[in-house]
């Protein structure tokens, strides 16, 4: 395996693999039950997350065979999320022409609130690094990848000299997945949505 920072003329073929990851994820069901909108909506935000910090994040990609089969984004701890401004201009609006403006407010404020207490514990400690969105595309899950694919970004981590290592998960399964990998629970709680509660759990690791 291979981990490497993704390149520019990469994001779209980063964008399906995220999407079709994400397909069936609570995290964006519960909000957007359409699947035709789920996707619009998916595409919309993940290709404007990627053109706005592919500079100021450490967006890496895990590659096998010549082929991207996992993504990760990266933020240090002098990570600071750019100006709307600067989202706007990588193209922000199209999220709000995918989709209902009502659903995606209420994604935005979700997805807020289930940052929180990583962000919060990244002002606590020296040295925390957040984990987004560690995705392993649908065609090589269940083979090891994803283990593989988090071993090298906590070296990766360590390497820069981080200290910790944080993020946030809404399914059991990967919760469970963490747990086994020496992550702690350091908060859990319940998200409302328009289809009712999800469960939200933080995680930290001492590396």
């Amino acid at each position: 395996m291979i981990i490497r920072e993704i390149q520019r003329n990469e994001i779209n073929a980063v964008v399906e693999l995220e999407t079709q990851a994400f397909s069936d994820y609570d995290y964006f069901t519960y909000f957007f039950p359409d699947a035709k909108e789920r996707q619009r909506v998916q595409k919309a935000l993940i290709r404007c997350e990627y053109r706005t910090n592919l500079h100021h994040s450490c967006c890496l990609a895990a590659e096998e065979d010549g082929k991207i089969v996992a993504t990760v984004q990266l933020n240090p701890p002098t990570y600071r999320r750019p100006s709307d401004l600067s989202y706007i201009l990588h193209g922000w609006y199209s999220v709000y022409l995918a989709g209902q403006r009502k659903n995606i407010d209420a994604w935005l404020a979700m997805n807020k609130e289930a940052g929180e207490p990583c962000h919060a514990f990244g002002t606590q400690e020296e040295g925390v690094w957040y984990l987004g969105a560690l995705t392993v595309s649908p065609k090589v899950q269940g083979t090891g990848i994803g283990t593989r694919f988090l071993d090298g970004i906590e070296d990766y981590v360590r390497k820069a000299g981080g200290k910790w290592l944080t993020l946030y998960t809404n399914s059991e399964k990967n919760i469970a997945f963490y747990r086994h990998r020496g992550f702690e629970v350091f908060d859990e709680r319940t998200l409302d949505t328009p289809n009712g509660p999800m469960k939200n759990w933080s995680v930290k690791k001492a590396l």
